[in-house]
């Protein structure tokens, strides 16, 4: 698992939560929906993306002072 808490699959990126940035998971995927497991433990399941290169990623999975900027945007600096 990459250090930004998301696992490659089929060069789409899916979010975990944050505290099992850099764990060793199992995943489990169908044509429509990726699980990730961590010992045994589901920890998440996303809808399956063929977009390549794209992220899916869940607000809750992110580390807590990511989730206060999560959004912001140039339009948020301007206003």
């Amino acid at each position: 698992m990459g250090i930004d808490y998301h696992i490659e699959l089929d060069r789409h990126y899916y979010s975990v939560p944050y505290r099992y940035a850099r764990a060793q998971v199992d995943v489990r995927f169908t044509a429509t929906t990726v699980e990730v497991f961590q010992k045994g433990e589901r920890i998440a399941s996303h809808p399956r993306s063929h977009l390549k290169g794209r992220h899916t990623t869940q607000e809750v999975h992110l580390a807590p002072a990511h989730q206060e900027v999560a959004g912001w945007n140039a339009q948020r600096f301007l206003d």
